[in-house]
């Protein structure tokens, strides 16, 4: 691929966080302060609240719909890299599944975020679908949500970074698929290995997803589950910095917006001029 087209989408889901919609109007909020530098193609998103629970799911008609949009947006432009701003993490199952079709599956996902993503629907205690993506990116969980996706992603791709808060059951099948966990405090001391770490799996190319919720609430509070002991902004942007000078970064993310005012876009800014991508 000599010719990179770009591609950058507004999905601001916010079904798979409940019945809250906060995380819509962040992400439109995001869309909107960068617009004059940023043209979006934008998910349509159903605005109707509703309690339905279906296949162990929340809002399950409504996520599932909404993907297979996002899924027709991306067959339609055909991009080599994505810009997704959400709405709930569950945004990520079409531009992360799509490029790994793109890259041959030479992709990794560095997935910053307090919480794994990693639950099926029989485990979850909510429901909510922000607790799934990643599991079922990788091939387990609904079957209609799975074979929506263009592809599915393999545990050696994957490399959880900032978590600190897991279910049980996600313990389990971290440590039974050996997914890698890289900590705060390992990020903190030496961003330089989370870099060898990839290369040691023979990577050219990532997708970073960004949860806000990765950061620390001291510094960043503008979520809807904080979680004590995150990143610092100066840790994440200069990590960012460094993956983005020794691999290609396909698609960035940023979702879980959840807005007080103004604040936070700017220190959202800076993650966007940091991946390149603004």
């Amino acid at each position: 691929m000599t010719q990179l087209k770009d591609l950058n989408l507004l999905f601001p889901q916010w079904q798979g966080s409940g019945n809250s919609k906060g995380l819509f109007y962040g992400a439109k909020m995001i869309a909107d302060h960068f617009r004059t530098r940023l043209n979006f193609n934008e998910v349509p998103v159903n605005a109707q609240s509703t309690n339905e629970i279906q296949n162990g799911i929340y809002a399950y008609s409504a996520i599932t719909e909404q993907l297979q949009k996002a899924c027709h947006i991306l067959e339609r432009t055909n991009p080599n890299r994505i810009l997704t701003i959400g709405g709930d993490c569950g945004v990520e199952l079409a531009p992360v599944s799509f490029l790994n079709q793109q890259y041959s599956k030479d992709l990794a996902v560095i997935w910053f975020d307090a919480h794994g993503d990693l639950n099926i629907p029989e485990d979850s205690l909510s429901h909510h679908f922000h607790g799934m993506p990643l599991r079922s990116l990788l091939g387990d969980g609904n079957k209609k949500i799975i074979d929506s996706c263009f592809t599915n992603i393999s545990p050696k791709q994957v490399i959880l970074v900032g978590g600190r808060d897991y279910d049980p059951a996600e313990k389990e099948f971290l440590l039974e698929k050996t997914i890698q966990n890289f900590s705060v405090s390992q990020l903190t001391r030496e961003s330089e290995s989370l870099v060898k770490l990839i290369q040691s799996h023979g990577f050219k190319n990532l997708y970073i997803h960004i949860d806000l919720d990765v950061l620390d609430p001291d510094c960043f509070p503008y979520v809807n589950y904080p979680s004590k002991n995150g990143l610092s902004l100066e840790t994440l942007i200069k990590t960012i910095s460094t993956l983005k000078n020794s691999f290609t970064i396909a698609g960035f993310s940023i979702v879980e917006f959840s807005p007080d005012g103004n604040s936070g876009l700017a220190d959202i800014g800076e993650l966007l001029e940091t991946s390149g991508f603004l």
